[in-house]
């Protein structure tokens, strides 16, 4: 069976930095809009080549903002009091 996508490897050549980065995350307590969190927006921004990232709490905060960059309205079908 050929592995399609190989985890464990990817892993291993990441895990290191990973755990030291998550380190310094928790020891400063600078978990929302820390130095580290805008270092990774620049860093997302120079990989995609320009523009802006912004880091969200989830993928629905994500999709969210992507609707509301092309000014596309949720509508939301529930009946609110």
């Amino acid at each position: 069976m050929l592995p399609i996508l190989d985890l464990i490897r990817s892993w291993e050549g990441i895990r290191e930095k990973t755990l030291s980065k998550i380190a310094e995350v928790i020891a400063s307590q600078d978990f929302i809009h820390g130095n580290e969190v805008g270092e990774f927006e620049k860093e997302t921004e120079s990989f995609l080549g320009g523009g802006y990232a912004i880091n969200c709490a989830s993928g629905f905060d994500a999709l969210v903002l992507a609707l509301m960059a092309f000014d596309l309205k949720l509508r939301n079908k529930a009946k609110r009091p």
